[in-house]
């Protein structure tokens, strides 16, 4: 309902739990039907292969923006098997960046 009213969505992926991913799963599902912006924020993506997971269904919403740091686009893009990425890409220090934005350059690329 409030989404009906807003001009875009942003999804945290900050907090995982279950209730919360049914909650962002309808908000994306919502934001897609209404045809509205949003944006995918993949909090520490690469911190927990089950958050890895999560971030990769969300992407299959078709976020407009994907907006991270170089360790989150890494990690976003490796959890949804694109073979354009590294197997040597950071991984990051929990929200923490140990990839460059330049050298996450190829992932983004490779999210778009």
């Amino acid at each position: 309902e409030f989404l009906k009213k807003a001009d875009v969505l942003y999804i945290n992926m900050g907090t995982l739990g279950a209730q919360r991913m049914v909650e962002i799963e309808v908000a994306m599902k919502t934001a897609r039907e209404l045809k509205k912006p949003w944006v995918l924020d993949p909090v520490a993506c690469g911190g927990t292969s089950h958050r890895a997971m999560q971030c990769a269904k969300a992407m299959e919403y078709r976020p407009t923006i994907v907006r991270g740091n170089g360790s989150e686009i890494v990690a976003l893009a490796k959890a949804c098997s694109l073979s354009q990425v590294g197997e040597d890409a950071g991984g990051g220090r929990g929200v923490d960046s140990t990839a460059s934005s330049k050298s996450a350059v190829p992932a983004a690329v490779a999210l778009a």
